[in-house]
């Protein structure tokens, strides 16, 4: 089930951030500065309540500063998804954003000459710098096309090789055959489909005449990234014999 949680834009018209989970997976919308009052502007420092790292995509609706203002913090707090938006999102978000940033340090620089702020030194929600390189995050979607490009980093998991083969349910004259017709060697990257591909081609080229239930078993181990495969041969069942009809 897919749920909503409102991060923003609740009870006031600034601050636009919504989270959209299903599957495990976090989709944001929009990610806004909250503006105006002192006690709006005050929950731009505050954690989000959903950890930045946790969240997958981020999905632009357009470039007003309460829609993508808070970018910049969020990426430093832990976001390293993508970030989705029109190509005139994209362009505009580009001036929007450093300019957001220099406009953050010079507040940051007038309450420290004022001394206003009970922080000492006030610091900058995010500077100049860190608004540019958010950049670097951001995907532009080909409006043409209805196409996006997208920058996917896999980390692959272990690579299990082939162990060894045992077969059981069958004579040393078929044991053979079926060593001869197997082709993953020792060693060699395992592919798990494989062992019961090759059962269904024996039987579908009649390699055996009268081949009964067949199944592959697989034995992982761990620590050496192996698999061992036996391969089990029932006999097939005897035909059933006919009900002889007894008389007197």
């Amino acid at each position: 089930m897919a749920t909503i949680q409102f991060l923003g834009a609740t009870g006031t018209v600034t601050g636009s951030k919504y989270v959209v989970e299903a599957a495990g997976e976090r989709l944001m919308i929009d990610c806004g500065l909250f503006q105006g009052a002192k006690e709006l502007r005050e929950r731009n420092w505050q954690p989000l309540p959903v950890p930045p790292s946790s969240i997958n995509w981020l999905v632009l609706t357009h470039a007003h500063l309460d829609h993508i203002g808070y970018i910049p913090r969020m990426i430093n707090d832990g976001f390293h998804g993508q970030v989705l938006a029109s190509s005139p999102t994209v362009e505009l978000a580009k001036l929007v954003l450093p300019d957001s940033g220099h406009l953050q340090e010079e507040d940051a620089e007038h309450a420290n000459y004022k001394g206003f702020s009970r922080h000492k030194p006030a610091l900058p929600l995010y500077t100049y710098e860190d608004a540019v390189k958010a950049l670097n995050q951001f995907r532009a979607i080909d409006d043409t096309k209805k196409v996006v490009d997208l920058a996917v980093e896999v980390t692959p998991g272990p690579q299990y090789r082939f162990g060894s083969m045992e077969i059981k349910g069958l004579d040393l004259h078929a044991v053979y055959e079926v060593k001869r017709l197997w082709t993953m060697q020792p060693g060699r990257p395992f592919n798990a489909e494989y062992p019961d591909y090759f059962l269904n081609k024996l039987r579908e080229d009649g390699i055996f005449d009268n081949l009964g239930k067949t199944e592959a078993l697989l034995k992982r181990n761990d620590p050496e990234l192996t698999v061992d495969v036996t391969l089990v041969f029932q006999p097939p069942k005897p035909p059933a014999q006919p009900v002889q009809e007894g008389g007197l």
